[in-house]
């Protein structure tokens, strides 16, 4: 004769086994988050440095071969939509003078499923130690065999309300 638990007990049961099958397998997919963000950001900080030393090698390693370019011109009266051309890119890029110019990014956040990845980055543009123009660098990322790859690249660009990034000393 097999005694029957009262159903409450049972769905109790079964609860407490997926909550222990969750928590066992939580730091598996936490880890894996912050190894995709850290590397996610180890991709665009090279691509940000390949722009700022003319290093159009660099930057090819982390864009795929069908690179999307956008940037919306804004000068508070309208905004301008541009396409550019990968290769566009990379020759202005190669001709940059990265004595005089270069850019800072700062401020980015990364949202990712492990697949695809968005990071949203703010950024000053200088030439000559001043900031010409500002705005927001846009990512789209996926994840190949490879690591990942940068897929699309869209910037605002604007010439009003640009401030310096004020860096924390080391002391502090």
């Amino acid at each position: 004769m097999s005694i029957q638990l009262p159903i409450y007990p049972r769905i109790m049961k079964v609860l407490l086994c997926l909550f222990s099958v969750f928590m066992i397998f939580l730091p598996e997919v936490k880890s894996q988050s912050t190894t995709d963000h850290g590397q996610i950001q180890q991709v665009i900080d090279r691509f940000i440095d390949g722009i700022n030393h003319a290093d159009t090698i660099k930057i090819k390693q982390c864009i795929d071969q069908n690179l999307g370019l956008l940037t919306v011109f804004s000068d508070k009266k309208k905004n301008i939509l541009a396409a550019e051309l990968p290769e566009m890119f990379l020759q202005s890029v190669s001709r940059m003078n990265t004595q005089k110019n270069w850019e800072e990014q700062f401020n980015c956040q990364i949202e990712t499923d492990g697949i695809i990845a968005s990071v949203w980055c703010s950024y000053n543009f200088y030439h000559n130690d001043k900031i010409v123009h500002c705005g927001v660098n846009a990512y789209q990322l996926y994840k190949t065999r490879k690591g990942w790859k940068i897929i699309q690249v869209t910037d605002s660009r604007k010439t009003f309300n640009c401030q310096p990034q004020i860096k924390e000393s080391a002391n502090e």
